[in-house]
This record gives C-alpha cells, sequence and structure tokens, in this order.
C-alpha cells in the first residue's frame, strides 16, 4: 500500500490482470491510475497560481485550468503516472507555464506580424492614392521601388 494523503490509499501491488489501472506503461506491476488526484484542491490551487503568475485574465482562468488539466490528463496517459499529490502538481504547473509562454510566445509574433501586415498596406494604400491607380498597382510601385533602391545601394547591374 501506498499513502498519497492521510484519507487516500492506493494499493501498488496491481497486477496487470487488474482491471483497475488505466496506465501500466508496458511494466509487469500495473501503475495505479491516480488522475482522480489532479482534481485535488492543492493540485488546482497550483495551477490556479502558475496562470495567475503568467498573468491570465481572471474570466479565463476557469478555461486555461481545463486545457492544462487535459494536457496533463494525456500527458500522464502517455508516459509515467504521478502517483502523488506533489508530482501532479509539478507535471501540473510546468504544463501550465510552458502553455503561457507559448501563449505570449505567439501574442508576440502576432503583433509583430499585425506591424508588418499594415505597414504594407499603409505603404501600397499611399502609393496607390498618390499616383490614382489601384492597390495592385499600388503594390507593383512599391515592390518595383523597393528592387530598384536594393539594385542603387548593392550597386547591382546586369
Amino acid at each position: 500500500m501506498k499513502t498519497i494523503d492521510p484519507k487516500t490509499t492506493i494499493d501498488t501491488t496491481d497486477t496487470l490482470d487488474s482491471p483497475e489501472s488505466s496506465n501500466d506503461n508496458g511494466t509487469c506491476i500495473a501503475t495505479p491510475d491516480t488522475t482522480f488526484l489532479l482534481g485535488h484542491r492543492e493540485v488546482v490551487r497550483y495551477i490556479l497560481g502558475a496562470l495567475r503568475h503568467y498573468h491570465v485574465e481572471r474570466q479565463d482562468l476557469a478555461d486555461a485550468l481545463a486545457e492544462v488539466q487535459v494536457a496533463a490528463l494525456e500527458a500522464a496517459r502517455r508516459g509515467r503516472m504521478p502517483a502523488s499529490i506533489a508530482e501532479w502538481k509539478a507535471l501540473a504547473t510546468t504544463i501550465a507555464a510552458r502553455q503561457q509562454i507559448d501563449r505570449l510566445r505567439e501574442e508576440e509574433v502576432n503583433a509583430k506580424l499585425e506591424s508588418k501586415i499594415t505597414s504594407a498596406f499603409n505603404g501600397t494604400y499611399a502609393q496607390a492614392t498618390k499616383h490614382g491607380v489601384s492597390m495592385r498597382t499600388g503594390a507593383m510601385i512599391v515592390g518595383v521601388g523597393r528592387v530598384a533602391e536594393a539594385v542603387k545601394t548593392l550597386g547591382l547591374w546586369p
């Protein structure tokens, strides 16, 4: 028997014949299914703390918590099942942190992309209105101008 907390006990002597475990990971002794611990208030509190650390908006916390819990379940099913609340806290907070870092990177990339697209549109629009032509022709003017500038700067001539 392995004690998780004073109220919860898990029998770790199950063999592969036991249908109780959903994650054996190819071992001779089945890993106990401790997925119920993912909903434990301490684990949830740690996940929410990690999400708040990465400035997740209050109205988005419930969705972010659910995403972390699903990802933690998937990770536990693919790899070694966490055996204690401490292991679930470590796994879930690591996943929460990585998801939020990915979100922040994506926001940064999208901001840069929006800036470039807006700048390109404004340049095309300015040329199109200056010459009284369509946006397509304005884009061609901008493109040919950039090539001409590169040739002039680099001193290239065929």
